[in-house]
């Protein structure tokens, strides 16, 4: 029912009829987020595929593939200890593939994409004043049209913080509406019961936490109208 979405990966394009099908179909697509250069949106495959008029496309930002192992964006030998490679690497993996989708210029080239950051989006939401500095001084980011700030809300957020207050500030950061329940499920960086850490949100309001259990994620994932259709499917 989800998708991971990034252009340019590797030197490699997606291949336009595989990502209509998986954008119209809801079907899993595995791609990496590893991007060392913006992509070019003028020669992008998926823009000259004409497929940047999707209505809707759902990405979830995962920080590995099933084929390509554990990731260390700081290092192999400075993360291989002491687990570092999930609790550091992990949520630095969201910064990154969120920098790659502001800067790269696919939020602007796909305006009804959108995108869940795992771990409460990482370290993104708490660099976000370090990216808007970048794009007001340095010319590596002078194609920026506005600020990187400009893009929160257009991810969507879970709740793997493991500190409520965290969660707190990104509700601040981003609104209650752009946050989801994740648990994280059967990992041990996961929540063995993600609504009693909900409800350990300080200051949570009664609407906020309908929005974080469920609204939300009834809203992205566009549930509503897929319950309706197969309704009247069966009537």
């Amino acid at each position: 029912m989800t998708a991971a979405l990034a252009r340019g990966i590797d030197g490699e394009a997606l291949e336009v009829p595989v990502f209509r099908r998986c954008a119209g179909d809801r079907e899993r697509l595995e791609v990496p987020t590893e991007q060392p250069a913006a992509p070019d949106p003028a020669t992008s495959p998926v823009q000259r595929g004409g497929v940047a008029d999707l209505v809707e496309f759902v990405g979830v930002v995962a920080p590995r593939g099933p084929e390509r192992g554990p990731v260390n964006p700081c290092g192999v030998e400075r993360m291989k200890v002491f687990h570092m490679r999930n609790l550091i690497g992990n949520p630095h993996e969201a910064a990154i593939a969120a920098a790659s989708l502001i800067f790269g210029g696919v939020l602007d080239d796909f305006p009804k994409l959108q995108v869940v950051l795992p771990h409460a989006g990482g370290s993104f939401p708490w660099l976000i004043g370090r990216y808007d500095n970048g794009v007001a001084m340095r010319k590596e980011l002078a194609h920026m049209k506005q600020p990187a700030s400009a893009y929160l809300r257009r991810f969507y957020y879970d709740t793997i913080s493991h500190e409520p207050k965290i969660i707190r500030y990104l509700i601040d950061l981003v609104g209650a509406d752009r946050i989801v329940i994740g648990s994280d499920y059967n990992f041990d960086a996961g929540y063995p019961r993600p609504v009693e850490f909900v409800d350990e949100i300080p200051g949570l309001t009664k609407s906020e936490r309908e929005q974080i259990l469920s609204t939300n994620a009834m809203e992205v994932l566009k549930l509503k109208e897929r319950f309706r259709k197969i309704y009247d499917a069966l009537n």
